[in-house]
């Protein structure tokens, strides 16, 4: 388990999801499917929730990497997940295949953010215990 822990194993992980994050994002889409309409959690269509998830992982990815405890950590990681996921959707402007959408952006974001909080939530929790038990 404590491999898991090393952060040269943490990195190489954030790195291989990251090129798939970009690969994912400025690859042709698949051929969109006739049929009933995707549906929308909330209100809220399919691909934004997509979008919120894979870049709170990323999120979640680059806490662990950096072993982030403190809040500023937290937040920096998820400024930086955030400005990744704005850059690629610079990418993808120019891609006949793809668009610029401040929309993904700010899923992108929000994914990002949420996944930040609760993982500063989680440490937080952690070192109050710590210091309950001391």
């Amino acid at each position: 388990m404590r491999a898991l822990g090393d952060s040269r194993l943490g990195y190489a992980v954030l790195a291989v999801a990251a090129v798939g994050l970009f690969v994912a994002s400025v690859v042709p889409p698949p051929a969109a499917a006739t049929g009933p309409p995707a549906p929308r959690p909330l209100g809220v269509p399919l691909d934004k929730w997509i979008h919120a998830g894979a870049y709170g992982v990323l999120a979640l990815l680059l806490c662990f990497a950096t072993r982030a405890r403190r809040t500023r950590t937290v937040v920096l990681a998820a400024v930086v997940v955030a400005a990744y996921g704005l850059a690629i959707e610079f990418v993808q402007a120019p891609l006949s295949a793809r668009s610029f959408d401040l929309v993904d952006a700010a899923a992108n974001a929000t994914g990002a953010a949420l996944a930040a909080l609760a993982w500063r939530v989680r440490t937080a929790l952690e070192d109050r215990r710590d210091r309950s038990r001391r």
